[in-house]
């Protein structure tokens, strides 16, 4: 079966956000689309390093905010759903 490429495109509309390719991906392979995405995670891992310094400047200034760890508390959370994820993919 033979899908014209406005069909295929629509079919991934229907996928989760997390695994949709993009219409500029299509040409692509998939080892250059995973490529180009681990680099992306390699950008927000180290955006992740530069907010939490930033947060723990802001946390020294006012030691008492249990906003702070709270905030911590839910990246944790996410991080270790982030891990179970990669470590549960094939």
């Amino acid at each position: 079966m033979k899908l014209k490429l406005s069909e295929a495109v629509s079919a991934f509309t229907e996928l989760p956000e997390a695994i949709q390719i993009k219409k500029s991906e299509l040409a692509d392979s998939a080892a250059g689309v995973y490529k180009a995405r681990r680099g992306e995670i390699d950008k927000q891992i180290k955006a992740l390093q530069v907010a939490l310094k930033k947060m723990d400047s802001q946390q020294k200034k006012n030691p008492q905010n249990w906003g702070f760890a709270g905030n911590l508390g839910e990246i944790s959370n996410n991080i270790k759903e982030m891990v179970r994820f990669a470590s549960s993919s094939r």
